[in-house]
């Protein structure tokens, strides 16, 4: 993207001039991506991106500060594709492995949770999925929405801003990343105008009595040893007529991965078996392999769907 094009996009023009004078190669695959961006996107990325870079800045964490914590997580990312060609197995295959060694690590997570908020505008899997989502949700008017593992709290932001719900709920595993998202929203928004519930548990294990008219879990599926069993849990909590955004990824290696999917195929498959009907869906590869060639190379996929609960 022309120079003069990002100065128009102020906060987007700082990340991407720092990201480069710390890691040219990947502030050049940045831009080249940018150039993709319709100009709607590009304003959405600065509004989101200018909120949370001022929010963290409320929380004395400066400009270098966040574009160190998503090149770090960046260089994690390759280590682990690294690791994943030679073994073709992720880091971890259980919760408490990666409890002990990721979500329960505060400062670690603050950082992750930085960089994973920065990727939802500057990689284009991240935009793909966040356009479907927005797409979805804005004509969508419910009831109770429930959100598993809000993470960076955009997905849930996102939800607020469409006030199409009456209430909403937040469950995250890691105490980091809810509270997080929790200081995100109470610095954005006016949080006595909704009704808002934050939980700190493991979904898999907390036991919710309520119902839901939309339920989104954007990337989770991956983090749980067995992802069918909280998808059958994710149909038990929604009303009939209700519908749920899932995302997750295939041969996508991360430090918090635990199940890998080996195609597009399983993951369907989990949802269909769940009693759910898939009403739309996204695909994207993230390394450029032909389709044709996705299983055969394990070809680093990320998914993305809206399903129903019928009955």
């Amino acid at each position: 993207m022309d120079t003069k094009e990002l100065k128009n996009l102020p906060t987007l023009n700082s990340i991407v001039n720092l990201v480069g004078k710390k890691n040219p190669l990947h502030s050049k695959n940045i831009r080249n991506y940018l150039q993709s961006c319709s100009d709607d996107f590009l304003k959405l990325a600065e509004s989101y991106l200018s909120n949370y870079v001022s929010f963290l800045n409320s929380r004395n964490c400066d400009l270098e500060f966040i574009v160190n914590s998503y090149l770090l997580m960046v260089k994690d990312i390759l280590i682990e594709q690294t690791r994943f060609l030679k073994t073709g197995k992720y880091r971890y295959d259980n919760l408490d492995d990666v409890y002990k060694n990721v979500y329960s690590n505060d400062e670690y997570m603050s950082k992750y949770m930085i960089g994973v908020a920065l990727s939802q505008f500057l990689w284009k899997n991240h935009r793909d999925m966040f356009i479907f989502f927005k797409n979805n949700i804005k004509n969508f008017n419910a009831d109770k929405y429930l959100e598993i593992g809000p993470g960076h709290g955009i997905y849930f932001m996102e939800s607020l801003s469409s006030g199409n719900f009456n209430a909403y709920t937040g469950i995250d595993i890691s105490e980091t990343s809810l509270e997080i998202t929790k200081s995100f929203i109470n610095y954005c928004v006016d949080v006595n105008k909704f009704k808002i519930e934050f939980i700190w548990d493991d979904i898999t294990q907390h036991k919710i009595t309520t119902r839901y008219d939309y339920i989104t879990m954007g990337e989770v599926l991956e983090h749980v040893k067995s992802p069918k069993i909280l998808i059958s849990s994710i149909y038990l909590l929604l009303n009939p007529g209700g519908k749920t955004y899932l995302s997750t990824c295939a041969n996508a290696p991360v430090i918090d991965h635990i199940y890998l999917y080996n195609s597009i195929d399983e993951i369907k498959e989990d949802i269909l078996s769940s009693g759910l009907k898939i009403i739309d869906e996204i695909i994207i590869c993230n390394d450029e392999t032909e389709e044709k060639d996705w299983i055969l190379k394990k070809a680093n996929l990320s998914y993305a769907c809206i399903a129903k609960r019928e009955f």
